[in-house]
């Protein structure tokens, strides 16, 4: 198998592909002991499973490209560089994906909204001490906004000892309109 580069939150990695697999028809998944089956290559478009060592760690709906690629390393830091682009203040801003982070981004800058802090994961203690730091400077960023993320029991704790607000939705418009609010 060839083997592919990816993005994880502790820089790029890379892995040899075991198998590719590709969903079967939906009149056949009903008929079928598996919803997959094994292809040897794929295009840009298709929806695929991967199989390979080390995948637990790639960040979701991130970039995956082949290791044969001329500067893959080059196109994931760049891709990674402006999706995690943040400003010198404003919201945190917590998701599930990579995907859901663009769309809320572009979002959020076109109502004028920046961020100062952007990750993937669940929103968590540090999350919030980093937002009451934010009060001093601007008070209206010392907000979370979290999309379909779950918030770790001591976040939930400090954010009301520190009246630190986390909008948390699991629609897009849902969570931008509670910060409008």
């Amino acid at each position: 198998g060839d083997t592919i580069a990816f993005s994880t939150l502790n820089g790029i990695k890379t892995t040899k592909i075991k198998a590719l697999l590709k969903p079967k028809p939906l009149q056949e998944i009903r008929e079928s002991t598996s919803k997959f089956f094994f292809v040897d290559s794929v295009s840009a478009a298709a929806g695929v499973k991967v199989s390979a060592p080390g995948l637990e760690e790639a960040i979701p709906g991130s970039l995956v490209l082949s290791t044969k690629v001329k500067n893959y390393e080059l196109e994931l830091n760049q891709e990674m560089k402006e999706v995690f682009e943040v400003d010198k203040t404003g919201i945190i801003l917590k998701t599930d994906t990579i995907g859901t982070m663009e769309a809320l981004s572009k979002l959020l800058k076109s109502i004028g909204v920046n961020i100062s802090k952007k990750e993937i994961g669940n929103v968590t203690k540090r999350d919030v001490l980093d937002a009451f730091a934010m009060k001093a400077i601007d008070p209206y960023s010392a907000v979370i906004l979290a999309f379909n993320v779950g918030i770790d029991e001591d976040a939930k704790e400090e954010s009301q000892a520190t009246k630190i607000d986390i909008l948390s939705e699991n629609i897009i418009y849902q969570v931008i309109d509670d910060y409008k609010r």
